[in-house]
């Protein structure tokens, strides 16, 4: 066991050197969904956005990645109409949660080598190489307190015979309910995957020896294992009638309540190679 490990450290020093290290940023606009198993809710999409750092290992057409992202999501969640006492309804409910993440993800995957040839200038850049990556694994992110808004439409019914023998409910007199909370969230482990294409480019006389990578995907996210609320603050700030209006996710704090979660998007990343001259541009 002990030469098989001197065996496979050696073999990954030595791939390590002739590998190439890239390093960059990376942009990332997507879709989400906030998905629970709740029979009075659905899932409305909501939007996200992340930046992060982004190191790359690739030997050949293996590929690895890791880094830091950080990110704002927006997660909506509908909720059907519920009567409040015996004389109102509370409907066309929507509960937000806006929330501030950090992730670090693991990804490994291949490339596939495709065009090699030098090709016509696009604006002052040229196109040293184009290839296709795919990757998967798996994403650990971790939110900050999310701020909740719930808003939904109050009717009240009044009693009217003018319509029915005995009685009936018309609902009027409607006024729009809007309140506030703050959430916190477990963490919550994704599995990732991605796929895009890889260019290598030349920049005219402007990086001596580096050739910048872009990298343009197509990637989705889900949660394996879920997160659940771990506490809620009111911040009741209802605009019309004495209502305690929660997040529909506050009773079911540091319950057995999984939410999953859904992103599909697209990721841009600029990427440098790292090496001894890297730092030695000519302009």
């Amino acid at each position: 066991m002990r030469k098989v490990i001197i065996i496979l450290l050696i073999f990954l020093c030595s791939a390590a050197s002739r590998a190439e290290h890239l390093v960059g940023i990376a942009l990332a606009p997507a879709a989400t969904w906030q998905l629970d198993t709740l029979s009075y809710t659905r899932s409305l999409p909501g939007i996200a956005g992340d930046i992060g750092l982004v190191y790359q290992f690739q030997y050949h057409a293996f590929m690895l990645q890791t880094g830091a992202h950080f990110g704002i999501t927006t997660l909506r969640q509908g909720v059907d109409s519920m009567y409040i006492g015996q004389n109102s309804i509370l409907r066309d409910r929507v509960d937000r949660m806006l929330a501030w993440d950090a992730s670090i993800p693991l990804m490994i995957g291949f490339q596939i080598d495709g065009k090699s040839k030098n090709q016509q200038a696009i604006q002052t850049f040229t196109i040293l190489k184009q290839s296709y990556y795919a990757t998967a694994g798996v994403k650990l992110t971790i939110t900050s307190n999310a701020t909740t808004s719930q808003r939904g439409t109050m009717a009240v019914r009044e009693e009217d015979d003018r319509y029915y023998e005995d009685y009936h409910h018309a609902f009027l007199d409607a006024h729009t309910i809007h309140t506030k909370g703050g959430m916190s969230i477990s963490p919550d482990l994704r599995a990732c995957m991605e796929i895009g294409t890889q260019i290598k480019v030349s920049h005219y006389d402007k990086v001596g020896g580096i050739n910048p990578t872009l990298q343009i995907g197509l990637f989705a996210e889900y949660s394996v294992i879920g997160s659940h609320p771990t506490n809620y603050t009111d911040k009741h700030t209802a605009s019309h009638a004495d209502v305690a209006l929660q997040h529909v996710y506050a009773p079911y704090i540091n319950q057995k309540f999984n939410i999953n979660h859904l992103y599909a998007g697209i990721r841009v990343k600029w990427l440098l190679e790292i090496h001894r001259n890297m730092f030695h541009w000519s302009y």
